[in-house]
């Protein structure tokens, strides 16, 4: 005589698998209940993001070959003690960022070997300023 099978509408363990997946959404909906209060009042965010200039250059030898790996400093001629350094890519270019607004940069360049060189930009908004720079051999 055969024994007749038991058949089971569900799987075993899928009573726990499901009390897991229940325990995880309660645990999705607490969390965005915490969080969505404050959306819901109509508070806005501040943004942290502040306007900024970017002025970018390009600094060549006298030849026309780009200058890689010279020094650059910005200065702020209304605040000289404002400086930001940096040097060129293998393509002889640059790029800083300074604040949003009017006012007055000085940008000089200096590579060993070369006659350093400088220029004056003027800012006025969130913008970007191109510079273009020939460095000139020191004569031994």
């Amino acid at each position: 005589m055969r024994k007749k099978r038991r058949r089971c509408s569900a799987a075993p363990g899928a009573s726990r698998r499901y009390a897991r997946l229940l325990a995880a959404l309660a645990a999705a909906l607490w969390l965005a209940s915490l969080v969505t209060p404050r959306a819901w009042a109509g508070e806005k965010k501040k943004s942290r993001i502040t306007p900024q200039a970017l002025l970018f250059g390009t600094v060549f030898q006298e030849n026309g070959f780009s200058l890689h790996g010279a020094r650059v400093v910005v200065t702020n001629a209304d605040r000289p003690k404002e400086k930001k350094e940096t040097k060129t890519d293998v393509q002889g270019e640059f790029a800083v960022r300074v604040p949003a607004g009017k006012a007055r940069y000085s940008i000089e360049v200096s590579a060993e070997g070369f006659v350093s060189q400088s220029k004056t930009v003027e800012v006025a908004a969130d913008e970007r300023i191109d510079v273009t720079f020939r460095l000139v051999l020191l004569k031994k």
